[in-house]
């Protein structure tokens, strides 16, 4: 017996590479000119024939069926730690409180 998937519906696929293209549903609904809940719900539709409840796993789903295009991955290692000090990401916490900080002494100040 064959247990290779149905193929998603076309509209399904669209949503799933916009989320993988664009990294969140606002931003891939907003690129498809759709509402975020029809993402989520194009995106309900693939979790039910897959089987797959984390996007990670959709996503992964999807791409060993070769289904989506995830060519703009493959990127050099020195590309992925770009932006970060010794490989690991940027500490943005650390800035958003030194100028939460700065903006609190500026207004005792006045």
């Amino acid at each position: 017996m064959d247990h290779t998937p149905e193929k998603p519906r076309r509209e399904e696929l669209a949503a799933l590479q916009a989320v993988v293209d664009h990294g969140t549903i606002p931003l891939a609904a907003a690129a498809l000119q759709v509402s975020p809940h029809k993402v989520d719900r194009l995106l309900d539709n693939l979790r039910t024939r897959s089987g797959f409840r984390c996007l990670p796993q959709l996503i992964g789903w999807a791409a060993g069926h070769g289904w989506l295009d995830l060519s703009r991955f493959n990127a050099s290692p020195s590309s992925i730690s770009a932006g970060s000090v010794d490989g690991r990401p940027p500490d943005w916490t650390t800035s958003r409180v030194e100028h939460g900080a700065s903006r609190l002494e500026k207004g005792r100040s006045s």
